[in-house]
Parts: C-alpha cells; sequence; structure tokens
C-alpha cells in the first residue's frame, strides 16, 4: 500500500504560489464564515485516497505536476507563455486538461454517469418485476471514481496538443 494517502486536487505547488512562507496560506472557510490566516498546505484542497489506493494515479499526477511546475516557474522567470507546441507548451496544456477533471465534482459526475448507465443497462437486461421495481432506489458507485474521472482527461490530451505537432 502507498505510502501517501493524502492526494490533492489542487496540487501543492500551485498553493505555494499563493503563500508567503511556502508552507501555509490564507483561506476562508466558506461554511463556517471564519478566516484562517496560516493554514497549512498540507491539509489543502486533499482528501485520503482520493485517487485510490494503489497510488498509481496519484503517482501519474506527480509526473505531471513536475513538469508543469518546471513549466510555471519558467513563465514567471521569463515573463513569457511557452512557444506554441513546443514541449513547454504540451506540458502546461496537459497539466490544465487534467486539473479540470481532479475535482470532486468530477468525481461526482464520474459516479453519476455510472449509476444512470447503470440503471439503463439494468433495465434493459432484468425480466424480473420485483427487481425492476426497485431499480429507482438502487445506487450504482464506482470505487475510485476521482481516478475514473481522469481517464477521459489523460486519453484526451493528444487530441488537445497532436504529438506530430509538438516542436513546431
Amino acid at each position: 500500500m502507498p505510502q501517501n494517502k493524502s492526494h490533492h486536487f489542487v496540487p501543492q505547488f500551485l498553493l505555494r504560489f499563493f503563500s508567503v512562507n511556502g508552507s501555509s496560506v490564507g483561506l476562508y472557510n466558506l461554511r463556517s464564515g471564519r478566516i484562517v490566516t496560516g493554514a497549512s498546505l498540507k491539509h489543502q484542497a486533499c482528501r485520503d485516497w482520493f485517487y485510490g489506493r494503489d497510488g498509481k494515479a496519484e503517482h501519474v499526477l506527480g509526473q505531471i505536476e513536475g513538469g508543469a511546475s518546471s513549466v510555471l516557474r519558467r513563465m514567471i522567470a521569463t515573463g513569457l507563455p511557452p512557444t506554441r507546441y513546443s514541449d513547454d507548451h504540451r506540458v502546461l496544456a496537459t497539466f490544465l486538461l487534467i486539473q479540470s477533471a481532479r475535482t470532486a465534482q468530477a468525481a461526482a459526475a464520474a459516479n453519476e454517469m455510472a449509476s444512470k448507465v447503470g440503471k439503463l443497462m439494468l433495465r434493459y437486461t432484468l425480466t424480473e418485476p420485483e427487481l425492476l421495481a426497485v431499480l429507482d432506489d438502487l445506487t450504482i458507485e464506482l470505487t475510485e471514481p476521482a481516478a475514473q474521472a481522469l481517464r477521459p482527461a489523460l486519453l484526451e490530451t493528444p487530441v488537445v496538443i497532436p504529438p506530430f505537432l509538438v516542436g513546431r
């Protein structure tokens, strides 16, 4: 089992851009209305085992984040975006596409889609009236919805910037 159970849906390197000391940020808690001036980065925008317990998605995200962090630091240092279709452009586009898919809302949408598709399939395959009668009360959920939400984003990356355009 992987050591890192706290999975960030907003990478810590991004949060550090908003930190004065590199280890904490200010935050406003919407539910309580409380302002916290020194909230630890380690405990922000994360959930235990958000991407699953096998560590595979977390590992891939770490690699993508490492590349994106380097590109963003170069952008800050130079004040310039990456050249169109460069390796840095591809890295940044990939990161942004992935980032939009690694949210609690994306995980909830993946669960909702699984439930709707599952129920539709069952509606056409079940023959027992008793089971069909309770189908609407059935809850279908994915075991790792956040990891499932990332799959389409990873598959769409080559469509956003096709590999044959990189380096042009």
